[in-house]
């Protein structure tokens, strides 16, 4: 597991109102998160992985799996500081 999936499953379960368990496939609008949960999901996302997305671009990703890809995507790489 890279150090982005890690992070970002960990930060996802923190904003879980209820615990459950996280795949690279459960669907991020499953977790049924808030304008504020995203919001603090990407102020997180770029202080520790440094990849600068607005919160409500966060709402394109279907899955997890698909947030960690565009996080680890050659474009997220470049745009990080």
């Amino acid at each position: 597991m890279s150090e982005a999936e890690s992070f970002i499953f960990t930060t996802i379960k923190s904003l879980l109102r209820e615990p459950r368990e996280i795949t690279a496939s459960s669907n991020m609008r499953d977790f049924t998160l808030d304008s504020l949960d995203y919001s603090d999901l990407a102020i997180a996302i770029e202080d520790r992985l440094g990849w600068s997305v607005d919160d409500d671009k966060l709402w394109q990703y279907e899955t997890v799996g698909d947030l960690v890809k565009a996080v680890n995507s050659e474009d997220a790489r470049s745009s990080r500081k």
